[in-house]
């Protein structure tokens, strides 16, 4: 009873703070707005970057939410602490919003129905971001002119999926942003897809997608300093496709670690095992130095480059174990310069160039 009404107090306090206790909480009639030890999930960072071989999906526990929010609206510096929160609709910040050491679960009642925009500031510490039921994704875009950074946290079902067409998960629109040290898992749809120039994705630990890992740049869109490094894809595209052991179709299917289209930068220093497509696709123009990587027991190709006016140097990689076809493959056109680059247990014809 005690609990009851401790939490009864806190929540009307906290709606007192918004101006608003129904639908579509405003956190904005108050100056600064901060909220702490109202419920403590005990986080620890992000695991350390060592993909297990027999990882599976399994179900995150979804602790009983300590505060519901129909929708939220952040308008002014606002602070999550040591909470867990479920809001049943969009998180809207147009101010400052920090996350630190928080779970937050975003309800909705279709697959990528609701949604986290950012158009102020939004940073997220040794926190979780996930969808409260797994079927039912989130999409989630930091806009252009926005900030932030996410850094030791989990981000799960992310995205929505859709076997017809691959989607965004998280889409960045700034370069005013750090994604470091984090884990992404049971994306339905892309992890990230950056659309925007000046931009670096380190440290952080990919597993068990539903469709790809980083996709930067899309149809129309050419951007330049772009930077992947020292990150761990594993079992990329498998949570669609299981079991499935036949040929990808280059730039549709499930299951990219890293692509690239009408961009400019470097990838280097990644790991990626058990993917099911291209750990690296380089497509429509790019311009890509690609090296120091491990790619290992891909299902399809480790690299697969491609259009006219794409230009890319692979240099120093270690390549083992491509079960399909052949490691390297160049085709429409495409220009290499690939040297001392480690190939073992690939096809009969690791390196393939179409005429």
């Amino acid at each position: 009873m005690e609990v009851k009404r401790l939490i009864l107090a806190i929540s009307l306090s906290l709606c007192l703070a918004l101006s608003a206790c129904g639908p579509g909480q405003v956190f904005g009639s108050t100056p600064t707005l901060t909220v702490t030890n109202f419920h403590t999930p005990s986080l620890t960072p992000s695991p350390t970057l060592t993909p297990s071989p027999t990882q599976t999906q399994t179900a995150t526990p979804r602790p009983t939410p300590a505060l519901e929010l129909m929708g939220v609206t952040i308008n002014a510096p606002t602070t999550w602490q040591d909470m867990t929160i479920r809001i049943r609709g969009n998180l809207i910040v147009n101010s400052t919003l920090n996350i630190n050491n928080s779970i937050v679960l975003m309800e909705s009642q279709t697959d990528g129905g609701s949604k986290i925009v950012v158009n102020g500031e939004l940073n997220i510490d040794t926190s979780i971001i996930s969808a409260f039921s797994q079927d039912f994704g989130y999409e989630f875009i930091y806009k252009n002119g926005s900030r932030g950074r996410i850094i030791n946290s989990t981000i799960e079902d992310i995205g929505f999926y859709d076997p017809t067409q691959l989607n965004p998960g998280l889409t960045i629109r700034t370069s005013d942003i750090t994604i470091d040290r984090n884990t992404f898992q049971h994306c339905r749809s892309t992890c990230i897809t950056g659309l925007v120039s000046n931009l670096t994705i380190t440290n952080n630990f990919l597993e068990e997608t539903r469709q790809g890992g980083i996709q930067i740049g899309e149809p129309g869109v050419n951007l330049t300093n772009i930077v992947i490094t020292n990150n761990t894809f594993h079992r990329i595209g498998k949570l669609s496709h299981p079991d499935k052991k036949d040929i990808c179709h280059a730039g549709s299917d499930d299951g990219i670690g890293v692509d690239f289209m009408g961009s400019q930068g470097e990838i280097f220093g990644n790991t990626f095992s058990e993917g099911r497509c291209s750990a690296i696709e380089i497509e429509r123009g790019s311009i890509v130095n690609v090296y120091n990587n491990k790619i290992s027991d891909n299902l399809d190709w480790a690299m697969n480059i491609h259009d006219e006016g794409t230009q890319v140097s692979i240099h120093n990689n270690i390549i083992e174990h491509i079960i399909l076809r052949p490691a390297i493959w160049v085709y429409r056109g495409a220009v290499t310069q690939i040297s001392d680059n480690a190939i073992s247990g690939a096809t009969s014809d690791p390196i393939h160039i179409d005429p």
